[in-house]
């Protein structure tokens, strides 16, 4: 595990003296400032109650941390194959599993640190509700697995491609695949093909849980079992599939530089 703490600690160190985090984390500021800002003051979002406000902008920092982990995953690996970095890496005594693991805690460290931003917002908005802590805990809990469960397979994705373009391109789509029905869960879940995708969402999983504990005030993890059991379900997917990948690249050899 020394392999994997050297990296995570090499590109964490790049991190914050590039540019690429200061952007990540200002960018993560100023959304959550305009989305409080239009939640309390916008006179059509004032007729929400305070719950409702504070689960509207809940969505929103995991929606952000979602966008900004994704865009880092897309490029971390990719990008060390693109650059021929990722050869010299490999040739040193380090496993391609030390690196991918090294690069998740990168992008898991990134959302991480966009949550903590994101945490003076809530308890402003969560004021009178008695909801602060509730929120902040599953918020933590269901962010992270959310975000596990896309930011793996476009890790795995980055590994495969081995090109930032087409990884970032197809990360997205993903994104946008999972996020948009999220908004229109109440329309899908009205038929049993609703129900059925928005149990393989992890998103819809994520966004409903949260609704169940700070709108209908459902703290107890009984209570939200059922989400919570396909969140960490696609959480767990996503684990084999990144490392179904690995493995695969490990046992058919050295993994080949990218291509133009």
């Amino acid at each position: 595990m020394n392999g994997v703490a050297l990296i995570w600690s090499k590109d964490m160190r790049e991190m914050l003296f590039s540019r690429k985090a200061t952007l990540s984390l200002v960018l993560g500021t100023l959304l959550y400032s305009l989305a409080s800002y239009l939640i309390l003051t916008n006179t059509g979002i004032t007729l929400l109650t305070q719950a409702e406000a504070l689960w509207a902008f809940s969505k929103t920092a995991i929606l952000v941390g979602l966008l900004v982990v994704l865009v880092e995953s897309s490029a971390s690996l990719a990008s060390e194959f693109e650059s021929g970095t990722a050869d010299l890496l490999l040739v040193a005594p380090l496993s391609l599993r030390e690196l991918v693991l090294a690069k998740v805690g990168v992008a898991l460290t990134l959302w991480a640190a966009l949550y903590l931003v994101s945490i003076p917002y809530v308890i402003v908005i969560a004021t009178g509700t008695g909801a602060t802590f509730a929120c902040l805990a599953y918020s933590a809990v269901v962010g992270t697995l959310a975000v596990g469960a896309l930011a793996l397979p476009v890790t795995a994705l980055g590994l495969a491609f081995r090109s930032v373009r087409n990884t970032l391109v197809t990360s997205l789509l993903v994104l946008l695949a999972f996020a948009v029905p999220a908004f229109f869960a109440g329309t899908l879940s009205a038929g049993g093909v609703g129900t059925v995708l928005k149990r393989l969402d992890p998103v819809q999983n994520a966004f409903a849980i949260l609704d169940n504990v700070i709108v209908d005030n459902n703290f107890s993890v009984g209570s939200n079992a059922g989400d919570l059991t396909s969140l960490v379900v696609f959480f767990l997917g996503s684990c084999v599939v990144l490392a179904v990948v690995v493995l695969h690249i490990e046992r058919t050899g050295p993994v080949p530089p990218a291509g133009p």
